[in-house]
Order: structure tokens, then sequence, then C-alpha cells
């Protein structure tokens, strides 16, 4: 997308772009780059349409102000509902993301062996028990964590707040795309979020004032026809 010295480098696309392994999941981030892309374009037109009203000989500069400010309301609308619908896409995919990861592993039913091994590791004490289970997930001993973590703690003396880090840990190992995945879309709402906020500065620095100038134009404006109007 062509780079105009007009906006802030901040609102384009490449933000997105930029994104470690974007180009791996560039289907789950079509959204976010939709939404900076949209917001890079509209605040040029934005600047397009004061310099094309700026030419305009029939209207004071008043005029000329609440023109662009009509033609910026609009686009700055579409741009924050762009965000807005980006933001809950990415927010939804994350959120699954995260269910899938933090899902509970279930042990095989009715295991003599599984039995045996939450039996051993409850015999260990506390820092062998937890040696034995970081071997088992650094060997991805599939058979030994699901023993461990798809039971109750109690079961093989593993504290809870262990067999759910423990878990998720063996979700990742499982799943590494999914975890990029899950970081790529966690990293395009945090520029989401750190970078939308510019909308408002960079309208108000294509129209070229604020929307109190705007407003207060506005009132006098109305005020000046109703007082015309009564005559």
């Amino acid at each position: 997308m062509k780079i105009r010295s007009d906006v802030t480098p901040s609102l384009h696309p490449a933000v997105i772009e930029n994104i470690e392994n974007y180009s791996n999941y560039e289907g789950y981030l079509r959204g976010a780059r939709e939404a900076f892309e949209l917001a890079y374009a509209e605040l040029g037109s934005i600047h397009e349409a004061r310099q094309s009203v700026a030419k305009n000989p029939t209207l004071n500069e008043a005029a000329k102000l609440l023109t662009v400010a009509e033609f910026a309301s609009k686009r700055q609308d579409k741009i924050t509902r762009s965000f807005d619908m980006a933001r809950e896409h990415l927010s939804s995919a994350a959120n699954a993301a995260e269910t899938a990861l933090n899902e509970p592993m279930k042990a095989p039913a009715h295991s003599a062996i599984s039995a045996e091994i939450r039996a051993h590791a409850k015999g260990l004490s506390d820092e062998d028990r937890l040696a034995f289970i970081n071997h088992a997930l650094a060997s991805e001993d599939v058979q030994t964590l699901s023993a461990m973590l798809g039971a109750p703690g109690y079961l093989s003396g593993l504290k809870e707040v262990y067999r759910t880090a423990y878990t998720r840990s063996f979700h990742e190992q499982q799943n590494p795309n999914l975890v990029k995945r899950l970081d790529a879309t966690k990293r395009a709402l945090t520029l989401i979020d750190k970078h939308s906020p510019l909308i408002w500065s960079e309208v108000t620095k294509a129209v070229g004032a604020s929307w109190d100038e705007v407003n207060h134009i506005k009132k006098a404006k109305e005020e000046s026809e109703q007082a015309f109007q009564a005559v």
C-alpha cells in the first residue's frame, strides 16, 4: 500500500504484516490487516477532501471546515467499526485457542497401568514427583502424562496448580501450530489496542480542527439560521 506523508505509519497495514509468522496465519489476521488498511486509506481521503474543499471559492473558512468535518465523521465511524469487528474476531479466536490449550486431559478408562503410574508418583517426594513428570513431558511420554494429568491430583500426589500447568504444557507441546497462531493473534490484538486510539488525533489533523471547534462553529451556524428564520 502506498506510503503517505500526511498519515501516521502506525496505522499502515504493514504494522500487521510485520507480525512474526504473519504469512502462515494471514487468514486469521486478515480482519486486523483490513482494519489498518481501511484506516490508512480513509484518513488519506479526508486529507484529500480538505484539499479539494479548500479550492471552492463559494465557501468561507467556517463552511469549508464543516464540509470536511461532515465527510470525516462518516469515515471515522467506518474506521472505528472496522477495528471493533477485527478486535471481536481476534478475541474470539484467541479464546477458542486458549480453551483448547487448557482442555482437561482424560486418563485411559479402567487402566491398571495408569493406576500403577499414579501410585508410583504418589510415593515420591514432591521434588522427585516433579522431576518424574518433567521427564515424561520432555520425552513425550503420553501414557505417563495421561495417567497423572487425566485424573484428580490427589491420586498421584500432584498439586492441582501443577496439574493445570503441566496440562497446558502438554497441549502446547502437542499443538505447536496452535501456539504460534495464538501468539500471532495476541500480537494483532495488542497492536490494535495500541494503535487504534491514534484515529482520533489523525482525524483531527486531517480535518484541521478539533471536534470541539467544529461543534462550536456548527452550533453558531444553527443559531444564526434559527434567528434568520424567525425574522
